[in-house]
């Protein structure tokens, strides 16, 4: 199986108000967009975008609890290390993406500010303006709405 990786525009948008904000916003912008562009690049990690929990040197996957019950969208946690590699720091930027398994592609859906403990983070409610545009950008799509629980890693 060969899997694919496409931004999609409305998280395209979100690392173009990234970069305008400047400062750490244009950083983070950098390294999610270098870490998409190697993540593309790799078959093996690309297939554990479909693994709740999976967790390297780079980057955490989890389901989008709150609405993957319905639809296939996970979250990216990434992370930075420092010079000597031995301590890591989450970087404060969340990447939303469905898993369309008709063509066998993750599109990003959207890239999302998330800090724990500041009150200008996404934290993922489902009535939040962020949650309503990743669920019209899905169903636009054409993505599957489903009513079933997998667990562990998901097949299709």
């Amino acid at each position: 199986m060969v899997y694919k990786l496409s931004i999609e525009h409305d998280a395209q948008n979100d690392l173009a108000l990234m970069v305008e904000q400047g400062g750490q916003s244009r950083k983070f912008a950098a390294i999610l967009l270098a870490f998409l562009q190697q993540l593309k690049a790799d078959q093996s990690l690309l297939g554990e975008l479909l693994t709740h929990e999976y967790e390297n040197k780079s980057f955490n996957v989890s389901r989008f609890q709150s609405i993957w019950r319905d639809r296939d969208v996970w979250r990216l946690k990434t992370f930075e290390w420092d010079i000597s590699q031995t301590n890591k720091t989450v970087i404060p930027y969340r990447i939303i993406y469905a898993y369309d398994s008709k063509c066998t592609a993750f599109r990003v859906l959207a890239i999302v500010y998330r800090r724990h403990n500041d009150p200008r983070s996404y934290d993922y409610e489902h009535d939040h303006p962020i949650t309503q545009r990743i669920l019209k950008a899905y169903n636009e799509l054409g993505l599957p709405v489903f009513k079933s629980h997998y667990v562990g890693k998901y097949k299709h």
